[in-house]
C-alpha cells in the first residue's frame, strides 16, 4: 500500500499496522541535547558579552558567598579591575547579607588576666582598609551620594555603637579620612558638614558655648573627644590641621572660638575629669608653675596653623588670643607671656602690636616683664625678647610713647620685686632679678652695638 504525500495522511492509523510504536525515546533525547545546546549558546553569550566574564551566569548569593572569602584589601582592589566589578563589590557591601569581614578582627595580645584583645595598630589600620575600599567603590558617585553612601555602610558596622565611645569615634576618624585623602578643600568641607549634621553635633555645641564654663562637664568632653578624635588628631601636618580646625571655628562668633579652642586644647582637670578652666589663671607672677609647656603646647599649635593655614585674617587670629587669654577669667601674666612665647614671634608681635597702638603701655610692660621671666626659666636667649621691645618701640608714633614704654618695663619690674620681697620666697625673688639682669645686659649690649662698637 503507497502512502500519499500529503502531511494530514501520512500519519492515519489506519494505513499503518497497529503492531507499529513510534520511537519516542528518540524524540526526546533529541529535544534534551537540543535543549542543552541552546542552554550552552546562551551561556556562552552571556560569558563573553557580560561584564564580569564566567561571573555573570551566577545568581548573587553565589557571588556574594564567593566575597566573602576576601579580605578587605582584596575587596579594594578588586573594586578597581572594572566599573561592573565596582558595582557588586557596593553592592555587597550595602547588602545585609554581607559577613563580618568588615569589623575588626581580634588579635591575641597580653592583656589582663590573659583576656583576648585588639591591637590598637591593627584596629585602625583595618578602619584605614575600609575609608580606602568605601572610596574606591564609590569613585564615580558624585559626592553628595558618597556621603549617603559612607553613612549607610558606616551605620550598618557593628562596631560603632550607641552612645559612641572614644575608641568608636577614632576609628571612624581614621576611616573618614583615608576615605577623604585627596579630595580638594569644598569637598572636606561638604564633608564636614555632613558628618556634622547627621550626628547633630551643632545643636549639641551651642549649649556648652553659651552656658557658664564647666557647668556641662560630659559634653564639654564630648565635643572635645568628637572634633579631636574624628577631625583633628588625623592630620598628618600643620596645613591639614589649619584647615579642619577652620573648618570647625567658621561659622561661630570669635567669643565661641577663643572659648572652643580651649575647650579642644585646654588642660584637663586631673581630679573632676574635665576641662580645668582656671589651670591659667591660678598662678602668680614669679611662681614657676605657671601654664606649663605641655598645657599650652597643642594651644599654641591650634593657633599658630590657624594663623598661617587656615581662613582667618591676622586681626580676627589676634581677637581669638585677646578672648582666650580671658577665658573664663583673665590669665596670668605669666601664663599669656608663655603662650605668646610658644606662638612664636610674628603672632607675638601682631598681639603686643595691638597692644601698643591702643596705648595699653601698663599691660605691655608687665608682658614685656613676664617674658623675661618665662625665658629665664626655660633657658632659653633673651635676645628674642629685647629685639622684640625694639621693634615695638620703632613703630609707636613719639619719643614720649617709647619712653613710656621702658618704664612701664622697669616699673612693672620694680613692682613685681617688692611683691615678692613681701610676699614671696628668695627663690622667686633671685628668678626676678636674674631675668632682670640678663634683660638689662642685653639692653646694653644693643645700645652699645648701634653706636658702633664692639663688646666681647
Amino acid at each position: 500500500m503507497k502512502t500519499k504525500n500529503n502531511p494530514k495522511t501520512r500519519f492515519n492509523k489506519k494505513e499503518f499496522p497497529s503492531d507499529l510504536k513510534l520511537d519516542t525515546f528518540g524524540c526526546q533525547r533529541r529535544s534534551k541535547r537540543i535543549e542543552r545546546h541552546t542552554l550552552r549558546q546562551c551561556y556562552t553569550k552571556i560569558i563573553t558579552e557580560g561584564l564580569l566574564g564566567s561571573f555573570e551566569i551566577l545568581p548573587a548569593e553565589i557571588k556574594y558567598h564567593v566575597l566573602r572569602f576576601l579580605s578587605v584589601e582584596e575587596l579594594s582592589i578588586l573594586s578597581i579591575v572594572s566599573k561592573a566589578m565596582r558595582d557588586l563589590v557596593l553592592k555587597y557591601m550595602l547588602s545585609p547579607v554581607r559577613s563580618e569581614q568588615f569589623c575588626p578582627v581580634k588579635h591575641t595580645s597580653i592583656g589582663i588576666a590573659g583576656r583576648t584583645c585588639c591591637r590598637w595598630t591593627d584596629v585602625s589600620n583595618h578602619f584605614k582598609s575600609l575609608g580606602l575600599l568605601v572610596k574606591r567603590a564609590t569613585c564615580l558617585h558624585p559626592t553628595k551620594e558618597r556621603l549617603k553612601i559612607m553613612d549607610k555602610f558606616v551605620s550598618q558596622l557593628a562596631y560603632f555603637t550607641d552612645p559612641i565611645s572614644h575608641d568608636a569615634l577614632s576609628c571612624y576618624g581614621s576611616f573618614l579620612f583615608r576615605m577623604l585623602r585627596g579630595w580638594e578643600e569644598k569637598e572636606c568641607y561638604r564633608a564636614f558638614t555632613y558628618v556634622s549634621d547627621t550626628h547633630s553635633f551643632y545643636k549639641k555645641l551651642l549649649p556648652v558655648l553659651s552656658n557658664e564654663p564647666g557647668s556641662l562637664q560630659e559634653q564639654e568632653l564630648l565635643v572635645r573627644c568628637f572634633y579631636r578624635c574624628v577631625f583633628l588628631d588625623r592630620c598628618e601636618n600643620c596645613s591639614e590641621f589649619g584647615v579642619w580646625l577652620s573648618f570647625i571655628l567658621r561659622t561661630l562668633p570669635i567669643v565661641y572660638q577663643a572659648r572652643l579652642l580651649f575647650i579642644l586644647f585646654g588642660p584637663l582637670s586631673p581630679t573632676t575629669e574635665g576641662i580645668n578652666w582656671n589651670a591659667m589663671s591660678e598662678e602668680t607672677l614669679g611662681n614657676h608653675s605657671y601654664g606649663k609647656t605641655s598645657d599650652l603646647v597643642d594651644l599654641a599649635l591650634a593657633i599658630k596653623s590657624l594663623f598661617k593655614h587656615g581662613t582667618s585674617t591676622d586681626d580676627d587670629v589676634v581677637s581669638i588670643l585677646q578672648e582666650l587669654t580671658c577665658c573664663p577669667s583673665e590669665w596670668s601674666v605669666e601664663s599669656t607671656a608663655h603662650l605668646l612665647m610658644l606662638c612664636g614671634e610674628t603672632i607675638s608681635y601682631k598681639v603686643l602690636g595691638s597692644k601698643a597702638v591702643n596705648g595699653r603701655m601698663n599691660e605691655l610692660g608687665s608682658i614685656i616683664t613676664a617674658f623675661a621671666v618665662v625665658f629665664w626659666h626655660e633657658e632659653l636667649s633673651i635676645h628674642w625678647v629685647v629685639k622684640l621691645v625694639f621693634e615695638l618701640a620703632a613703630n609707636l608714633g613719639s619719643t614720649r610713647e617709647v619712653g613710656s614704654f621702658f618704664t612701664s618695663i622697669m616699673h612693672t619690674f620694680s613692682d613685681s620685686l617688692m611683691t615678692l620681697h613681701t610676699k614671696g620666697s628668695d627663690a622667686e625673688v633671685q628668678a626676678m632679678l636674674k631675668a632682670q639682669a640678663e634683660m638689662l645686659k642685653e639692653f646694653m649690649l644693643i645700645s652699645v652695638r648701634a653706636q658702633g662698637n664692639k663688646v666681647y
